[in-house]
This record gives structure tokens, C-alpha cells and sequence, in this order.
């Protein structure tokens, strides 16, 4: 990895927080340190007051004045200073990255007991809405269908936020696996034909009403696939074994 997309990489991490994951105390550590040399200052000016300079202090504040010059100021693009903040910064993103690799699968069980409450709640809701779902047709079908709409559009935000999880999971070197379209970070297909109905779903056009409550998501609930978190190597996994067989079984 490049070194921007390295401490980009660790930055996505400090954030698992956001989203109710107790980190491990090791990699929680680690982001500290991270984020504390992140916010250490490397660029101060060197500013002398010439109105309170005395002759006895010429010579002290010369050397000072040198250490700043041969330190701190840049020749080129990065002082010394800058250059040893930045390696220092590469070396706690790269721990910070490798601790995250293997909290991965715990971050993930963490996820899902929320999840999976999300997941029944966006079910039950969008059972409850027409199947030509429009603003007309939502309107037509009562104050029940209108507020199971509600309901949907507030569960997808959660299922929507661990969807792009995986995705930032999928930037951690050792777990990407496979061309990331998302369809499957979040969704476990059982055999070839709910493969191909979601996939087709993400590039279909649909109206904005139910697009606001993710098309892939009540395509999937249409469909009866199963709702469940994984990690990009799995999502790999689901994708080539329905490539050669017609079903597979999920262990829960």
C-alpha cells in the first residue's frame, strides 16, 4: 500500500468505534498512539523577538536558530522533522492495520447481533409494502403500508452503514478478496437464481421511492435470500461455489 492509503486505512479503523464495536484493548492502544502522533505538530515557525534580544543572548539563540534551520524547515518537500513524524505515523498505521486483520472476524460477530435485529425489523416492514412500490401506489396502499415505509427507510441506514464496513474491511491488506460491488457484503444467497435476481437489482432502473429503502435490499427480502454480514473472503466464497453448484447451506 501506498503510504496515504496506509494511515488512510488506519483512520477508517479509529472509526469502527462509531458503529458500537469494542475494539481489543491491543488495537485500541494502537489507535492511540496512532492518532497521537497524527495531532503532534512538526511545523512551528521559529520567531525571534529582535526587541528583546540582548548581546548575551546572540549566540544561544544562533544555535537554537541552526537546530530549527537543520530540523524543522523543509529543503525540498518534508523537513527532518516531518519526514520522522510521517515514518513514525507509516509504522503505527501498518501495527494498527495488522491488529485490525485479526479483530476482523470479532468485529463482525459484534456487528451482527444489531444487525440482525435491522435485518428482521427492514423484513417485516418492507413484507408490508406493494410490490410496484411508488409514491402513488405507497399513498393507495393505506396509512400502514406509509408507516412500514417509515419504518424500512429508517432499519436500511443500519444495514446500509455495516454494508460499507465490509467495504472498508475489504481495504485492509490480507482480507480483500475478489471485485467489490457490495452486493453480497451483507446478503448470503442460497443458489444461482437469488444470486443473479440482487445482482441484477444493483444496476437496475427503479423509482426513487424504493431506491430511498436500498433496491438490492428489498429485492433480497422479495427473493427470501438470508441477511447476514461477511467478510470479503466469504462473499468470494458464496460467489464461486454457486458458480458450480446449484445450492449451498449456511451454518448459523
Amino acid at each position: 500500500m501506498f503510504v496515504n492509503e496506509l494511515i488512510d486505512t488506519a483512520d477508517t479503523i479509529a472509526g469502527w468505534t462509531a458503529l458500537g464495536i469494542k475494539l481489543s484493548p491491543e488495537l485500541e492502544k494502537t489507535i492511540e498512539l496512532h492518532e497521537a502522533i497524527r495531532r503532534t505538530e512538526v511545523g512551528h515557525g521559529f520567531n525571534i523577538d529582535i526587541t528583546n534580544l540582548t548581546p548575551a543572548d546572540v549566540e544561544a539563540t544562533i544555535h537554537d536558530l541552526a537546530r530549527h534551520i537543520v530540523t524543522a524547515e523543509a529543503v525540498g518537500q518534508n523537513s527532518p522533522l516531518a519526514n520522522a513524524k510521517l515514518r513514525l505515523l507509516q509504522t503505527a498505521a501498518a501495527q494498527v492495520i495488522k491488529l485490525a486483520r485479526q479483530f476482523a472476524p470479532e468485529a463482525r460477530n459484534q456487528l451482527a447481533v444489531k444487525f440482525d435485529k435491522h435485518a428482521k425489523a427492514y423484513t417485516e416492514a418492507v413484507q408490508k409494502l406493494p410490490e410496484e412500490l411508488t409514491s402513488e401506489s405507497l399513498i393507495a396502499a393505506g396509512p400502514d403500508a406509509v408507516s412500514a415505509y417509515s419504518v424500512a427507510q429508517a432499519e436500511v441506514e443500519h444495514l446500509r452503514e455495516v454494508r460499507s464496513w465490509v467495504s472498508d474491511v475489504r481495504r485492509i491488506p490480507g482480507l480483500s478478496a475478489g471485485e467489490d460491488n457490495h452486493v453480497l457484503n451483507v446478503l448470503r444467497p442460497c443458489d444461482i437464481e437469488q444470486l443473479h435476481r440482487i445482482d441484477a437489482a444493483l444496476y437496475a432502473k427503479v423509482d426513487p421511492v424504493l431506491d430511498r429503502i436500498d433496491r438490492v435490499f428489498v429485492t433480497a427480502v422479495r427473493e427470501g435470500v438470508e441477511f447476514g454480514i461477511n467478510l470479503p473472503a466469504e462473499s468470494q466464497r458464496i460467489r464461486a461455489e454457486l458458480a458450480y453448484s446449484p445450492t449451498i447451506e449456511f451454518n448459523h
